[in-house]
């Protein structure tokens, strides 16, 4: 799905930045997964340990429908993936890590 840009409108990525603002939480989880296996470990691979940032909003503008935000599914995933993660601001996410963990 990424490859083939069906999240262009919802998603911004670069190197080391992952912008969920947007998206649904089915299809952020999924560009999560896909950007911390497939981006983040060539970074860090020529970068060694570096900061990387999640932007999920704060949740303001979620739809009355939608009963959990990204923000808490992604902080979910993360804790899943083992993956370390502080607080930036209220609406992103550092994660730093030595190596990506799948």
């Amino acid at each position: 799905g990424l490859l083939a840009h069906v999240f262009d409108e919802c998603i911004v990525i670069d190197d080391r930045q992952l912008d969920l603002h947007g998206c649904s939480t089915g299809s952020a989880i999924l560009a999560l997964r896909w950007w911390w296996t497939e981006i983040v470990p060539v970074v860090q691979a020529s970068a060694g340990s570096c900061s990387f940032y999640v932007i999920t909003g704060w949740g303001k503008h979620r739809p009355a429908r939608r009963q959990t935000g990204i923000l808490e599914v992604v902080r979910q995933e993360l804790d899943t993936m083992h993956v370390p993660w502080s607080w930036h601001n209220p609406g992103c996410l550092l994660l730093t890590a030595g190596q990506a963990s799948t």
